[in-house]
């Protein structure tokens, strides 16, 4: 077989080589509805959401804005009652570099991130951004939340269930109560 051939049939059985369209964990994560409902009820145990004076979650995409609307309108959408007397909110961000991070936070005004499994190669440098300004880090599937990320919604055998880095949490500035972390998987 000529090894134009070999590459050919390479990317078709193995997928695109590009760390941007792998999605970590993926086999794992549940709907964004699922996702969000954990999420969302979790702030409702952080003591330290009122200190940040509301709950306004930036959804990152790469490409384009329609890949975080999914996961945007589900946190929106559980969130809308509000979460401590606090509104909720979510925002797509686009992920270019950890400048233009920065600077869509703070125009946005955010207080959390979602990271999607596509952008687990980028997790280092997202970090940066969110303990050094203390945003609390959430995302889907297991791995992420194995990585650092600090809230995180996978499938068990049981159905959803939820992951907290209890380090990164802390770092991030949450204060999530035991009654929350008793019945999650805590990693530390």
């Amino acid at each position: 077989m000529p090894p134009s051939r070999l590459i050919l049939w390479a990317v078709l059985i193995l997928g695109t080589p590009s760390p941007w369209v792998t999605d970590v964990g993926a086999q794992d994560v549940p709907t964004p509805e699922q996702q969000a409902q954990f999420l969302v009820r979790a702030f409702g145990f952080d003591r330290a959401l009122v200190d940040r004076g509301a709950l306004r979650i930036a959804v990152l995409y790469v490409e384009e804005p329609a890949e975080a609307e999914p996961m945007r309108s589900a946190l929106e959408a559980v969130g809308s009652p509000g979460v401590q007397g606090l509104p909720v909110t979510a925002v797509a961000v686009r992920f270019e570099s950890v400048a233009t991070l920065l600077e869509g936070f703070e125009e946005e005004g955010v207080t959390a991130v979602y990271i999607p499994g596509t952008l687990a190669p980028a997790l280092s440098s997202i970090q940066q951004v969110t303990r050094a300004r203390g945003l609390v880090s959430l995302s889907g599937g297991r791995r992420l939340g194995e990585q650092g990320v600090a809230m995180g919604v996978y499938m068990s055998g049981s159905g959803p269930r939820l992951i907290v880095n209890l380090r990164s949490l802390q770092i991030e500035g949450a204060d999530i109560s035991a009654e929350v972390l008793g019945i999650s998987e805590i990693i530390r």
